[in-house]
């Protein structure tokens, strides 16, 4: 299982270009990056895998998050 932190650094992007794009909160995505129990409502879940799916189609929920 991956964190919304390690994806950001394996395809070189940075947390202020996620919020810019997703048009989340910096405190979400920060909260997020950095705390694994933290888990996302189902919208902010859809606006950062519309962002992130730009570079991998194939991302999934179960990827980050035990669903």
């Amino acid at each position: 299982m991956f964190t919304i932190l390690r994806v950001l650094f394996l395809v070189k992007i940075g947390q202020e270009w996620l919020i810019r794009k997703s048009d989340l909160g910096r405190n979400t995505i920060r909260e997020l990056a950095h705390n694994p129990n933290r888990y996302p409502t189902q919208k902010t879940m859809q606006k950062i895998f519309k962002v992130l799916r730009a570079f991998d189609p194939k991302i999934r929920a179960d990827d980050f998050w035990d669903m």
